[in-house]
């Protein structure tokens, strides 16, 4: 059996599909700015091909999304340590980040109650666009030349 083709042309996107591109957009400002924070990969030291990534799990905070968002719940590593390394020494893991925190003067429970349950809503999702926003004019980031950044901008403008 074959399905008519579906015109999306002036089909309006759902608030879900909204809401999830505003998230995607907050998501890339935010690992712009750990990315210039950092300067390096904060387990092997190198310089290149680094990647933020979430101190506290994205899965074990997706019912409060501001931690998402959060600068000190983000780390930089480079594409490999990211990938491999972490899944492989797990252990170790843990000890560098209880490290990393401490240095901050914070620990994963302290991480953990601050991003208790919130309900997150698009107009959240908007102010916290503006602090990232306001965060990367003021570290000197062109964030508006990122690619990534240009698409996702391009769709909410659209509805």
């Amino acid at each position: 059996m074959r399905f008519p083709k579906k015109k999306w042309l002036g089909k309006q996107v759902s608030r879900k599909s909204m809401f999830n591109t505003w998230v995607k957009l907050n998501l890339s400002l935010w690992g712009m700015l750990i990315v210039t924070r950092d300067k390096h990969c904060q387990w092997c030291g190198r310089h290149d091909g680094l990647t933020p990534h979430h101190i506290v799990a994205r899965g074990r905070t997706n019912a409060c999304k501001m931690a998402w968002f959060a600068l000190i719940n983000g780390v930089a590593l480079c594409y490999n340590c990211h990938i491999n390394e972490l899944k492989q020494q797990t252990h170790q893991y843990v000890t560098f980040i209880n490290g990393w925190l401490a240095k901050q003067g914070l620990s994963m429970q302290i991480l953990e109650d601050r991003f208790r349950r919130t309900k997150v809503t698009i107009d959240d999702l908007k102010i916290i666009h503006i602090e990232l926003t306001g965060e990367c004019k003021s570290a000197g980031i062109p964030y508006t030349e990122n690619k990534t950044y240009q698409r996702l901008l391009k769709k909410i403008q659209k509805n």
